[in-house]
């Protein structure tokens, strides 16, 4: 009886390890593009709660994870995230590791002050563009869009969570999530604006390959590169 590993388990064995050598994607910004894969794609994978363990056993990261955790939400809504959120409590607990978080992330009672803090957040990536899309869903609802700027401010609020950082992770969700053309397009350029390189940006994609396949990332990089083209350095 044989009892060597299959093609399929060779090749899949192969691209679990390839993927923590990427040229150009330091290994923090590897685990965070493997941490937004795994969160779209599979968020209670058994891979996940591995990095988890790792990343908290190393060093203080537990409000970095949460905060990773919170700012997912916005794109993969707030079941999946309880799910993950859950594996992540398991971990924390297991690593006998604390989370704690001043005052100020408290969820500001006033419905209106957290729209206008959302507003504000955003007019930060590309001022003037959330109230060009106010006037367009506008026709839907006039509730719709101030509803999508409060959550908006409700998920960038945590700070354990950088700029650059936040980007890679959201680059990585909407790369796997395929047919975010419009935001993808939009957050890889604040991506740029917010230090993360051509090498980055590529290793990025490259990890995208194994974790969602071939045609989600070379959508991605054919985006990536219309954004390359406006912006080169």
């Amino acid at each position: 009886m044989a009892t060597s590993a299959s093609p399929f388990d060779n090749i899949a064995d192969f691209l679990f390890e390839d993927r923590q050598h990427i040229d150009g994607l330091a290994p923090a910004d590897n685990r965070l593009v493997e941490i937004g894969c795994l969160l779209t794609l599979d968020c209670d994978s058994p891979e996940l709660r591995s990095i988890y363990r790792q990343m908290l056993r190393a060093g203080p990261a537990a409000a970095l994870l949460e905060s990773i955790l919170i700012h997912a939400t916005g794109y993969l809504g707030v079941v999946r995230m309880r799910r993950a959120h859950h594996k992540f409590l398991a971990e924390l607990s297991g690593a006998k590791a604390t989370l704690s978080w001043p005052e100020e992330h408290a969820i500001n009672p006033d419905r209106a002050q957290r729209v206008r803090s959302g507003s504000r957040l955003y007019d930060r990536f590309e001022p003037g563009r959330q109230a060009a899309l106010a006037a367009k869903f506008e026709a839907l609802s006039p509730i719709y869009y101030p509803r999508a700027m409060e959550l908006t401010g409700l998920v960038l609020a945590p700070s354990a969570l950088p700029p650059r950082e936040r980007q890679i992770v959201t680059v990585a969700i909407l790369s796997c999530l395929g047919g975010q053309t419009e935001q993808l397009r939009f957050h890889i350029g604040v991506a740029r604006r917010c230090g993360v390189s051509r090498e980055t940006l590529a290793g990025i994609l490259i990890l995208v390959q194994a974790y969602a396949g071939m045609p989600r990332a070379n959508s991605a990089a054919s985006l990536a590169l219309e954004v390359l083209d406006v912006d080169p350095e």
